[in-house]
């Protein structure tokens, strides 16, 4: 083998290597972080081309729905259908100020003759200054807070006992739990008290504070919302 064909093959074999790196580079997985945390699923690289789980949508913001061989990105419905970031019963969701989680759906009594519902919630300030949730569109006494019913009739908070948490102050990662009450009203039958399905917490994003503006807090999805289904359990 003469010097000239050697080189030539020592060519051919570094350019064979570098396809090859190109190749590795362009496959594989990488860490994923949703809204700052590592999700337990990586980023999954293939032909160059990144491939998160569908499931993270619904953690940004963007809802979807898989049926009948079709994903559907996006609001689909009526003009009247929100926006709102979902989950279930234990499921944190988190709007780029907010992370809340509820739980413990339980049957509660105000009084003999008042029936209703309480359910635990836990807040935290995902943010980098101290705030209440009235600083970020919250009404305070409660008034987008719902729990919803299978004939589409809702249940509005106790607007009082809302407050110790919806004007509570909390310093960055700070941690607020409060047992959310909603009563029936006390001509309400026995026969009429059933199981809410569906927890629906409105919020303004145009009533964001003008100082909480300028301290660049910024919620992450148009409508930061949230509707928790209280049929499935994570």
């Amino acid at each position: 083998m003469n010097s000239k064909t050697l080189k030539s093959k020592v060519k051919m074999t570094a350019l064979l290597i570098g396809l090859a790196s190109v190749a590795l580079a362009a496959s594989g997985t990488y860490k994923l972080l949703v809204n700052g945390t590592t999700s337990k699923v990586p980023a999954l690289i293939q032909n160059g081309q990144v491939y998160i789980p569908i499931e993270i949508l619904k953690a940004v913001g963007i809802p979807y729905t898989v049926q009948n061989g079709v994903v559907a990105v996006g609001v689909q419905g009526g003009s009247t259908e929100k926006t709102l970031l979902e989950g279930c019963l234990n499921e944190w969701l988190f709007n780029g100020i907010w992370r809340i989680k509820v739980g413990n759906l339980q049957a509660i009594q105000k009084d003999e003759n008042t029936p209703g519902w309480g359910l635990d919630i836990e807040v935290r300030n995902g943010s980098k200054m101290t705030l209440n949730m009235t600083d970020t569109g919250v009404d305070g006494a409660g008034l987008g807070m719902h729990l919803a019913f299978k004939d589409a009739t809702t249940l509005g908070v106790d607007p009082y006992d809302v407050q110790k948490l919806t004007f509570k102050n909390l310093p960055q990662s700070a941690t607020a739990k409060q047992q959310l009450k909603f009563y029936y009203p006390i001509w309400t039958p026995d026969s009429s008290v059933e199981k809410p399905v569906k927890l629906l917490l409105d919020i303004d994003p145009a009533r964001l504070g003008y100082s909480v503006k300028q301290a660049g807090v910024a919620f992450s999805t148009p409508n930061p919302g949230f509707r928790v289904n209280l049929t499935c359990d994570k």
